[in-house]
């Protein structure tokens, strides 16, 4: 994959007496995600945040960075790094970059009284109780699950298959909309598909579409794993016309060549054949509600300047990097505003020393009093009003695509989280 990053630090903050907030920034560069545009995007939103007398006057924001590769057993391991450092103290976490790494990460938070903001991640898991001290920069994959069912009602579907990956992460989203199907009389199977053998993806599409005769499959799975269903579907006739296949648009530019790489038992697949007539629904639609000249940022910049700023200086070639980028950026700037709220209040940083097991009550106070700060966020920024809703952004809208050619959807309509048609 090639991509051009120009993101241009235009100010420079000189260092004096200030006092410093340290973030701990994991971003993914290899493995499972080559994204380091994302951290250069904190970097420059940082930059900004510092130079805007708004927000934390008398403070410098500074983000130290490692790279987690998007993997679990990375991410613990870099986490530790920054935390079992006994010469520096950290005051929030910005990442990981990916839910598989910001689970474990988001677990191990709390015993160093640290909130953490994954810009990136949207595993619906993260939410849940267990995650306490853990907020997202983007909506969960359940904002999918909103236009499942407008789709659904607007064709007046009876029965639909729910075929998705058998990870945690998949599993919990079409438990999700198990129940939402209930609550709406639809009939539904689901199926948990294990990639990498064909006999068991056969066995799953046979029961479903095969026996049970279902014409209507949401599909919810990463790049290779969709690959690999969709093949041995196209084999096995289970495409359209006869099978309509909604799945998730998000996938990254190069996915179909890199599936035709790695699948071991494709041969023979007409990847574009299978495609043909598939729906794509992303939640990551750029700008949510409309950006205003008129409107200022409390960065100092009108809202519509501060748009402009970022698409002159921005040049990615993978549109799916490219549009976590703004919500990157209102990610750190969330945390900024969170902090600037909290010391506002009240409250003194310099109290806040996880080594030290005797200032438990200002440890204690600090992590409560920077979560309550970030959860009442309410600003406008690259991409809109910034709300967050049990610790996950809100949107105002998703988005429902066309396959079009090599591994693309193309928009085909904006849909209301709340009202309004599909098309």
């Amino acid at each position: 994959m090639k991509y051009i990053l120009v993101l241009l630090s235009f100010f420079v903050v000189p260092i004096t007496s200030i006092n410093v907030i340290r973030i701990a920034g994991l971003y993914s560069d290899g493995g499972d995600w080559v994204a380091p545009q994302l951290r250069v995007m904190g970097d420059f939103a940082k930059d900004l945040i510092n130079n805007s007398p708004n927000i934390l006057p008398g403070y410098q924001l500074r983000i130290e960075w490692k790279n987690s590769l998007c993997m679990s057993t990375t991410a613990v391991e870099k986490i530790i790094d920054f935390v079992e450092n006994q010469s520096v103290i950290y005051h929030f976490v910005f990442g990981p970059a990916c839910s598989i790494a910001a689970e474990p990460v988001g677990e191990i938070i709390p015993n160093y009284h640290l909130n953490m903001l994954a810009y990136s991640a949207a595993s619906p898991g993260l939410t849940s109780y267990e995650y306490p001290n853990t907020f997202l920069g983007v909506a969960t994959y359940n904002t999918f699950i909103v236009v499942y069912v407008k789709l659904i009602q607007f064709y007046q579907w009876r029965r639909v298959a729910l075929i998705g990956q058998d990870t945690g992460l998949f599993n919990t989203i079409n438990l999700n909309f198990a129940e939402e199907l209930n609550n709406i009389n639809v009939a539904f199977d689901i199926a948990r598909v294990v990639g990498g053998s064909a006999e068991q993806i056969d066995a799953h599409l046979d029961r479903v579409f095969g026996v049970s005769e279902y014409k209507v499959a949401f599909g919810n799975f990463y790049e290779l794993e969709a690959y690999e269903v969709l093949c041995r579907a196209y084999v096995k006739g289970y495409v359209y016309p006869f099978v309509t296949w909604v799945l998730p648009s998000w996938f990254a530019s190069g996915w179909i060549e890199r599936g035709k790489n790695k699948c071991e038992f494709c041969q023979g697949c007409d990847i574009e054949a299978a495609l043909k007539g598939t729906l794509g629904v992303d939640a990551l639609t750029g700008r949510n509600g409309t950006l205003s000249d008129n409107n200022d940022t409390i960065l100092g910049i009108k809202q519509q300047e501060l748009w402009d700023m970022f698409t002159e200086n921005t040049i990615v070639t993978d549109v799916s990097i490219e549009k976590y980028l703004p919500y990157a950026f209102d990610s750190l700037l969330s945390i900024a505003i969170a902090m600037n709220t909290s010391i506002r209040n009240g409250l003194d940083l310099t109290q806040f020393d996880y080594h030290d097991p005797n200032k438990l009550s200002a440890n204690n106070l600090t992590v409560e009093s920077l979560r309550a700060s970030l959860a009442a966020v309410n600003f406008a920024g690259l991409t809109g009003d910034v709300i967050y809703r049990n610790r996950a952004r809100i949107y105002s809208n998703a988005e429902l695509s066309e396959y079009r050619i090599n591994g693309s959807y193309v928009p085909r309509s904006t849909i209301p989280n709340s009202c309004g048609d599909l098309f």
